[in-house]
């Protein structure tokens, strides 16, 4: 840790009366858990637009399809746009350090 962090973590501790080694262990412990619950709703997503490709497939001969097709093409973009925070989110599971650093610095 660099000394810019270690004073941001110290200046930090103070402020919430506490030191700066728990709440560098607290950041660590978190980035697993941050990490898992970003994928599971990333992997929620993916599973319900896959789900609605489904569906849509069989409705392709109604009248009222062409606007779902639409709204989905809206949330596959979403998804795509949430998914390159993935670097953050494979980074809490494999460095917690990393993950925590980019969480103190601006």
């Amino acid at each position: 840790m660099n000394e810019e962090t270690t004073t941001l973590l110290k200046e930090l501790a103070e402020k919430l009366g506490t030191t700066s080694e728990y709440l560098w262990e607290a950041l660590l412990r978190q980035a697993p858990i941050t990490g898992t619950i970003e994928l599971l709703i990333l992997a929620g997503w993916v599973t319900g637009l896959i789900l609605m490709f489904h569906k849509l497939k069989k409705l392709s001969d109604k009248d009222y399809v062409e606007p779902l097709w639409l709204v989905w093409g809206v949330l596959v973009c979403i998804v795509a746009l949430a998914s390159l925070m993935l670097s953050t989110t494979i980074a809490a599971l494999i460095n917690p350090e990393y993950w925590a650093l980019k969480q103190l610095l601006p």
